[in-house]
Formats: structure tokens, sequence, C-alpha cells
């Protein structure tokens, strides 16, 4: 799920605050980490026009920094914006603009990522599965290009019609996912011993990929298909402790998919039920009168 490092050049250009930096030569990291520490002292406005930057330029200098600027980077800006909602608002207006840009045909799949990564850390899911929805009419080339992107959105508002289209070959897409993170975990093994859970982070992003090939299939009632991919899903991984981990890792979200199943039912039983006593009370109300 992760895009190519080729954005520079492609993104909607944000006029900075006044008295920005944005001619300096400061390495991006330091950019960022001085944003940080501009938050931490309470010179908010300070502490955006480095986030500004960061986004807008980051990638010019440093295009090993593509992820940490759709996570990290994002998270900052949002705790920014806890404190000093103007941050917020300056956010929402790059994507607005990036969106502008990708209905007008003069986007690309690096500018879809930074909207949907946005619209992800601001809870607006929604957003980004209208902006899809209307790419996959007006521009369906660039819309199967951004489709992998754009699918947890699809999944999350229950769409899997639409998320199915998209979906030539299940095998092939489990067997890609299965490669990288076999891929990943031999790197692991080559390096030298890492405090950092690179390990426990390659198995997290594939259960989430199996689960959402998994709620797809469900969701257009290709239940047996489902169990077959989900044991396929098993037998790709190479290694017996990683192949547990996601074994657990998969148990573990079924459960909570069957306890959210149950809560909703319950939920819609309770609904049922109270409309059933107020069509009770209409009536007993109208033949009173």
């Amino acid at each position: 799920m992760f895009a190519s490092s080729k954005e520079a050049g492609n993104t909607a250009q944000v006029a900075l605050p006044t008295g920005t930096l944005g001619g300096t030569t400061m390495d991006p990291r330091e950019r960022l980490q001085r944003g940080q520490e501009a938050t931490a002292a309470g010179r908010y406005q300070d502490a955006l026009r480095d986030y500004i930057w960061f986004h807008d330029h980051a990638l010019e200098h440093r295009p090993s920094l593509y992820g940490v600027r759709l996570s990290f980077a994002l998270w900052y800006w949002l705790e920014l914006a806890k404190l000093y909602p103007e941050a917020r608002r300056a956010l929402e207006k790059i994507r607005d603009q990036k969106t502008t840009h990708l209905l007008s045909s003069k986007g690309d799949r690096e500018t879809f990522h930074d909207v949907e990564a946005i619209n992800e850390k601001l809870g607006c899911e929604r957003a980004t599965y209208e902006l899809f929805a209307k790419l996959d009419l007006a521009n369906p080339e660039l819309a199967a290009r951004c489709a992998n992107l754009a699918m947890p959105a699809i999944v999350k508002l229950e769409d899997f019609q639409m998320a199915r289209r998209y979906i030539s070959s299940p095998d092939d897409m489990l067997r890609g996912y299965g490669d990288m993170l076999n891929e990943d975990i031999d790197d692991i093994e080559r390096r030298p011993p890492s405090k950092a859970p690179r390990r426990k982070a390659y198995i997290h992003i594939y259960v989430e990929r199996v689960q959402l090939l998994l709620e797809i299939l469900r969701g257009t009632n290709e239940t047996e298909e489902a169990e077959r991919i989900r044991a396929l899903a098993l037998e790709l991984v190479k290694s017996p402790s990683v192949r547990k981990a996601v074994r657990n890792a998969l148990a573990g979200k079924a459960k909570r998919r069957q306890a959210s199943a149950r809560a909703v039912l319950k939920r819609k039983r309770r609904a049922a039920g109270r409309k059933t006593v107020t069509k009770r009370k209409r009536r007993i109300t109208a033949r009173k009168a």
C-alpha cells in the first residue's frame, strides 16, 4: 500500500505563512524537529510554518522521507492542531487544493496519496471515498492507479462492489503481499540486530492487507473464496514463527469482527423493538380517541 517516492513537483503549492524560511537549505529532518520544538515551546505559528515547508519541500531534498511525510509528520501536525486550530485549517486547505487538482485531471497517484493520508489523519475517510468515486467515473485510468490507496476508505464505507471491481485476481494480490512479507523478514535476518520493531510492523502490514481483502470478499458474499484466501494467506508465509503470529492476529481480528457484528445486530433489534412499542402506543391512542 506504499507509493513511490517521486512526488516532488506534483503537489499543489500552498502559500507559506509570512516570515517563512522556505529558501533555506536546512535538512528536512531538522526542519521537522524544529517544528516539534516550536510546538513544545508554544510558538505555534513557527511550528505550522515548518510543517507546511516539510510537507511541500521535504521530498525535493530527501525522497526517502516519503513515508515519514505522510505518517509521523502529519501526526505532529494534528498534535499542533489540538493547540492551534489554524493548523487544522491549513492542512484542510492543502487537502482541498490537491482534491481540486485531482478532479481537474492535474494530479497523479502521489497527489491522491497525499489526500488519502490527510483524510485518514483527519478522520475524513468518507471524503476519500467520495473523491475516488468521482475519479472512478471521470478518470478511470487514474482511479485504477489509486485504487489500492483508496481501498481502506471504500471498505469502511462498505461499498464492497466497487472495491471488488478493482481486484482482478485475489490470488495474485495475496501472493504479492506474501512475497513482500517474506522478503522483508529475510532482510531482517540478514541485518544486524535492531531495537526497531520492524518484524512486528511487517506482520501488521501483511495482516491488515489480508484482512481488507477478506472483508471485500465477505462483503460480496464470496464466503468460500474468503476462507480459501485466508488459508492461502497462512500458507504463503515461509517462517513458522511469523506464520503463527499472522494466524493469531487474523484470529483476533475475526473475533473482533464477530463481536462487532453481534453489537450491530443487537442495536438493530433494540431499534426495531422501540419502533414496535411506538406503533402499539399509537394504535392504543388512536382507539381511545
